[in-house]
């Protein structure tokens, strides 16, 4: 009896410590989910090359400035704010669906599975039931549930925005000025060890934070 108990202590830890890949969080979406995931990532990487261009067309008004008599400056200036607002409006409404497509697919993602996981509950054995702690199951499926919604629907568009950003901002930096976006580039590791750190100590203290969460649950089912 004592082995069978260490046996099923043994593998709820290795079902504990399993990791899945990142595509394995979609494997319910549906077709309509597919396309509000195109959809999004192609909004959210439109988004990440606004910022770039800004930059662009905030450094051409010196040369406009300098160069120009007095009625060009003022037609040049309004062209220039033209493009501020026009450029504006369309990373609003580029931000706006890209944001929102991912948090429809992240909000339908987590309630299906939660239901396959009630699902894989009522079908287990008795047996299953005294291997896990049942004070900590509905926290901790409430917890990780809302950490896969907020991963999906926050955290997606915010990577593909960045990548966007950065790739688009190295092909304007090296076509305007290559000698000064070369120097900046040397810099690039340093900055990558930051954000490889950060993620990390996120991790970890995300990690801790589900586990106190999960403990505040069976105390309070407990009393």
């Amino acid at each position: 009896m004592a082995t069978k108990t260490v046996k099923k202590t043994e593998a709820s830890e290795d079902a504990k410590d399993e990791k899945v890949s990142f595509r394995i969080l979609f494997r319910y979406a549906s077709k309509k989910d597919i396309f509000y995931m195109i959809f999004g990532t192609i909004a959210a990487i439109a988004d990440g090359t606004s910022m770039p261009l800004f930059a662009l067309f905030f450094g051409s008004i010196p040369n406009t400035f300098i160069t120009g008599t007095g009625n060009e400056i003022v037609h040049s200036a309004g062209q220039i704010a033209l493009k501020f607002i026009y450029l504006g409006i369309a990373s609003f409404i580029c931000a706006y669906f890209g944001f929102v497509c991912w948090m429809i697919v992240g909000e339908v993602q987590s309630i299906e599975i939660r239901k396959r996981y009630f699902k894989s509950l009522l079908q287990q054995d008795i047996g299953f039931y005294d291997s896990i702690n049942p004070n900590e199951i509905s926290a901790k499926i409430s917890e990780e549930c809302f950490n896969i919604q907020s991963g999906i629907g926050e955290k997606v568009p915010d990577f593909f925005y960045a990548i966007a950003l950065f790739v688009s901002g190295l092909i304007i930096g090296y076509a305007k000025g290559w000698q000064l976006a070369l120097v900046l580039t040397a810099a690039m590791p340093i900055i990558v060890l930051s954000g490889v750190l950060y993620v990390f100590a996120v991790q970890k203290m995300a990690r801790i934070n589900n586990e106190c969460y999960a403990k505040a649950g069976e105390c309070l089912k407990k009393s």
